[in-house]
């Protein structure tokens, strides 16, 4: 009789070391992911004057969320606060293949109502990331803009992700 309890704690443990450790590739890329280098010397990524942040959900080796325009503020400075906000698009499909991550961007969000956003950049109707896992926490890769492609990185920031485009 006593060995019963025994196997049933041991099967209830062994159930729970399971379902724990099939989240742990969900949480590795969920989360927000803001650009780097903007402001800087190098302006990675940035040239077209705008920062981006990518509010991830991973799910297997699928990927949801969105993508979040700013005005860039210069080195030293915030880029990434409401009122800098000048678009934002859902992203249409995303995976992870290979240890890389595949985004693809639905059309551009409308240009926000902003002083700060200044002219509408032009339309990009084919806007693509290819991403790959860094140390610490980062992601670098290529942001694609119809044939136009830069490269960027991104590192994770505090906070839950967003799940809907909206005015500041």
């Amino acid at each position: 009789m006593r060995a019963a309890p025994r196997f049933v704690m041991l099967l209830g443990g062994l159930g729970v070391g399971l379902m724990h450790g099939s989240c742990g590739a969900e949480r590795d890329l969920t989360g927000i992911w803001r650009m780097t280098g903007c402001g800087e010397a190098t302006d990675a990524g940035c040239d077209d004057g705008f920062a981006y942040e990518i509010h991830l959900g991973r799910f297997g080796d699928d990927l949801a969320g969105l993508v979040v325009r700013y005005r860039t503020q210069g080195d030293g400075f915030d880029s990434f606060q409401k009122p800098y906000e000048c678009g934002c698009a859902f992203i249409e499909s995303g995976s992870v293949r290979d240890e890389r991550l595949l985004i693809q961007v639905g059309a551009a969000g409308a240009q926000l109502a902003s002083d700060e956003c200044g002219p509408a950049p032009p339309p990009c109707e084919d806007e693509r990331y290819t991403l790959t896992e860094g140390d610490n926490d980062t992601l670098s890769g290529q942001r694609r803009c119809g044939a136009r492609a830069s490269k960027v990185g991104f590192e994770l920031s505090a906070g839950r992700p967003r799940r809907q485009c909206g005015a500041p």
